[in-house]
């Protein structure tokens, strides 16, 4: 799926701005910049994609070091010590903010450039509210290092592969202003009774305040995975 469907799904969710995905986003250090790059004008979603599952002895565990030492493993890094998830993310952020143009030459010289750092994820126990929260710190723990001066960074979002799935027309129509949700759930969750919300229930808030009109179901998923 990592391979293939996921950047499929986004493509056509977001067919006119400029993507690169795995393989494509390879420097010249052989290294991948990140698992996704989406640009549209100055604002830059930075994606890793989670398409793993929590074992059945973690999620049944009551010990909170066993569960936060295996989350790790998935959002920090391996036992290789390999960077995954939100430390993936933070090298790709550090490489942009010193002018990195291997992949996309055309970032550099745009105005006020906007990063929006996202956690695509197909387990539901990732959207379990507060995890986001979580590494949300953690990711602005490893940025914090970095004196940034050159970059506009957004906190970091969880998002479940379902939500693009099941809303891929109306981004891929202009209904859904992506960055608009993005920005008003960054701007949402700042109130305490609402900081533990994930994205996707916050969609559906975002969708009823702004009368979005109802679309046919999307084909997305038989398009690329049922032929």
């Amino acid at each position: 799926m990592e391979e293939i469907y996921l950047p499929k799904v986004l493509k056509e969710c977001f067919p006119n701005d400029i993507a690169f995905f795995s393989n494509e986003l390879e420097g010249n250090d052989n290294t991948e910049l990140c698992y996704g790059y989406i640009r549209r004008q100055n604002k830059l979603c930075l994606i890793e994609f989670k398409d793993i599952l929590l074992n059945a002895s973690i999620k049944n565990s009551t010990s909170i070091d066993d569960i936060k030492k295996e989350l790790d493993i998935k959002f920090k890094s391996n036992q290789k010590g390999k960077p995954k998830g939100v430390t993936q993310l933070a090298s790709a952020i550090k490489k942009l903010e010193q002018g990195y143009d291997e992949i996309d030459k055309g970032f550099t010289s745009v105005n006020n450039p906007e990063i929006y750092p996202i956690i695509v994820y197909t387990d539901n126990s990732f959207g379990q509210e507060g995890l986001n929260a979580i590494y949300r710190k953690e990711l602005n723990h490893q940025l914090a290092e970095f004196n940034l001066k050159n970059l506009i960074i957004q906190d970091l979002v969880f998002i479940n592969l379902n939500f693009f799935e099941m809303r891929s027309h109306y981004f891929n129509n202009n209904s859904l202003d992506f960055y608009d949700m993005l920005d008003k759930y960054l701007e949402y969750i700042k109130s305490s009774k609402n900081r533990l919300t994930n994205f996707e229930v916050f969609g559906r808030h975002y969708t009823n305040e702004n009368n979005i009109v109802d679309l046919p179901e999307p084909e997305v998923f038989s398009k690329y995975v049922l032929k």
